[in-house]
């Protein structure tokens, strides 16, 4: 089974796979699919390095939904 920052390097991968694609074809869908990706890229993975370098001491789901809506709040301002 693979490990869980296998999955985050592959989402990352996948979002500039999708960006370099989004950019020569200019589809609203994929560029909606990267902005997705982006954010729980993000969450997830700065949810990971909280709980690996115990910066703060919240279950993981508690620190996804918060990196989550700290994206959202600086994607909107």
């Amino acid at each position: 089974m693979m490990q869980f920052p296998y999955f985050l390097l592959a989402a990352i991968l996948c979002s500039l796979v999708v960006m370099q694609i989004n950019q020569r074809i200019a589809s609203p869908l994929l560029s909606i699919i990267d902005r997705w990706l982006r954010w729980l890229v993000f969450a997830f993975g700065g949810a990971q390095i909280c709980v690996d370098f115990k910066l703060i001491d919240r279950p993981f789901w508690v620190m996804v939904a918060v990196l989550f809506i700290a994206w959202f709040l600086g994607e909107t301002f």
